[in-house]
């Protein structure tokens, strides 16, 4: 977490959701997002910095056996070290690839580490060797598959979004919260999309009013 991005934990908090994790002296990832005939173009505008591996794992073993682990890079701070290492700690993990794909890393580094994959179309372009990849578009279809293969399609619950940042992280995290309520995967896509739907704007309408809090301190 970096100084700027530190505006974000605090609508977290309000959110009910504790953040463990260690502050970083810089900016933090923040981007530029540009919206064009329905296409989103992104640019990194803050410095590029990687995770700390031995603070995280130090925080893992505090917490003992987790009941599941999200790992979900935005640009390449993590480069595949900890995907075997967290899943020693987690009875469920899951990975979201943005953040490997965006700088042209391989998504899965370690076979059997991760459970199960999200990605969208456009980044999750061939099989993964992994149990589950669950591969969304937008408001288009969703493609389960098991070992690379494709077994089930279905499309998403609700409309689509008025500005779908942060919908990948929030689809997946609700995913794995339905799993762990014991729903079989196909019915935890379909009621995770619908969660994405409902519940990433009022996270957006959260992250503005804290946004404009910072801009008048700052008057």
């Amino acid at each position: 977490m970096g100084y700027l991005t530190s505006y974000t934990v605090k609508v977290e908090e309000r959110l009910g959701v504790e953040r463990i994790g260690y502050h970083d002296n810089y900016e933090g990832l923040v981007f530029r997002i540009v919206y064009e005939n329905h296409h989103r173009r992104i640019w990194l505008e803050t410095r590029k910095r990687t995770f700390e591996p031995s603070i995280i794992l130090t925080q893992l073993r505090e917490l003992g056996v987790v009941d599941a682990i999200l790992l979900s890079p935005i640009y390449g701070e993590e480069w595949g070290s900890l995907q075997p290492l967290i899943a020693m700690h987690s009875r469920l993990t899951a990975l979201d690839v943005q953040g490997y794909v965006r700088i042209g890393l391989d998504p899965v580094s370690s076979r059997g580490a991760i459970h199960i994959v999200h990605g969208s179309s456009d980044e999750i372009v061939g099989g993964l060797p992994v149990h589950y990849t669950v591969i969304t578009d937008g408001p288009g279809e969703i493609r389960l598959e098991k070992w690379g293969r494709v077994y089930h399609k279905m499309m998403p619950r609700g409309g689509v979004l008025r500005d779908p940042t942060g919908a990948g992280d929030g689809f997946t995290a609700a995913l794995l919260y339905h799993l762990l309520e014991g729903y079989p995967l196909e019915d935890a896509v379909e009621m995770a999309s619908e969660a994405v739907y409902s519940l990433l704007p009022e996270v957006h309408r959260e992250i503005w009013i804290e946004e404009c809090n910072r801009i008048v301190k700052l008057v």
